[in-house]
Formats: structure tokens, C-alpha cells, sequence
């Protein structure tokens, strides 16, 4: 995990990057993603999750590893999607 907590800007710029890679669920159900614009699109999913949500999500996630939490699971960060976010957010290093 980082030392301060990414930028929207700098955090986009790292989902772009880690796009197509193949990422795992808790249940470990395999899927992929890519960044279109200001929108996330999982392969498992019709629907996309927003670059707000993407950011509450990580800004969540972030605020509980610093103050030396563990986010044990996608509950803890209580958004849409938080369950293909937080596989993609371990993936990355980010949290």
C-alpha cells in the first residue's frame, strides 16, 4: 500500500493500466475490466460502476489500511461493486 493515498487522477491512471488483466472475486469467479471514459465495465457485469464509486471505494479502503485495519472483505466498503473493486484494488497494490 502506498504511504498517501492516490489522486483521483493518479487512480484512474492506474485502473487504466491494470485493464485486461484477469482478476479474481472472493468466490473466486475469474473476470476482466476496462476503463471507457469516465466508467468501469466488469466482463461479468452489465452494468458499469462509476469513477465516483471507484474513488468512494478506494478512498474507503485506503482509510481503513491506514489506520491499521484490514479490509477483510467487499462489505467493509459498502458500495456497488465493491466486490469486483476490492480484487482489482489487492491486484494493483493499491490497498
Amino acid at each position: 500500500m502506498a504511504d498517501a493515498a492516490l489522486s483521483p487522477d493518479a487512480l484512474w491512471d492506474a485502473l487504466r493500466e491494470g485493464q485486461h488483466a484477469v482478476y479474481f472475486t472472493a468466490k473466486g469467479l475469474p473476470f476482466t475490466y476496462q476503463v471507457r471514459g469516465n466508467e468501469l465495465f466488469v466482463s461479468r457485469r452489465g452494468k458499469s460502476i462509476t469513477r465516483a464509486t471507484v474513488v468512494l471505494s478506494y478512498c474507503r479502503a485506503w482509510e481503513i489500511c491506514a489506520s491499521g485495519g484490514t479490509v477483510s472483505g467487499p462489505k467493509q466498503l459498502g458500495t456497488f461493486g465493491a466486490s469486483y473493486l476490492l480484487p482489482i484494488f489487492r491486484g494493483l497494490r493499491l490497498v
